[in-house]
């Protein structure tokens, strides 16, 4: 008898633990650098165009309400960004999204400097962000490094 009970313990407080947070059952989106070009430049930041193309992993459709990120490049911070364009991104699908950001002056100058020392082709870069998906408390976090050739 006491066996059973347990079983029945803990098989409810799964049950509700996986009801209280179902984004804990959803798997972060893939989300990788697509796109960056330069808008504008000033005396105090810079704003680019950030195309990130974005994969979903999950057997479900993600409604996107909004997001924000962080671009590192060579391991320092370039920009960051926000977009609260709400998106679809369907089950096994991908779409890529255009998003604004700013950097500042110091950022500028410290990737200038790395690169001018770079004696490699390679650059590297990391996105680190979180989406907010409509109806879950939570935001699905998501990270990706890559690198790719400098131009010569």
């Amino acid at each position: 008898m006491k066996l059973s009970k347990w079983l029945l313990l803990i098989t409810l407080s799964q049950l509700l633990l996986s009801c209280a947070n179902p984004a804990l059952l959803l798997k972060p989106p893939q989300v990788t650098l697509a796109d960056l070009r330069l808008q504008s430049i000033t005396l105090f930041e810079q704003r680019y165009t950030v195309g990130l193309r974005f994969q979903n992993p999950n057997a479900i459709t993600l409604p996107i309400r909004g997001m924000q990120f962080t671009l590192y490049v060579n391991h320092a911070e370039l920009a960051h960004g926000v977009n609260r364009d709400e998106m679809t991104l369907p089950a096994y699908g991908e779409k890529v999204v255009n998003i604004d950001v700013v950097s500042n002056l110091s950022s500028l100058i410290e990737q200038i400097s790395v690169l001018s020392k770079n004696n490699t082709a390679r650059i590297q870069y990391k996105v680190v962000g979180n989406v907010s998906i409509a109806g879950f408390s939570e935001n699905l976090p998501f990270e990706y490094t890559g690198e790719f050739s400098q131009l010569k």
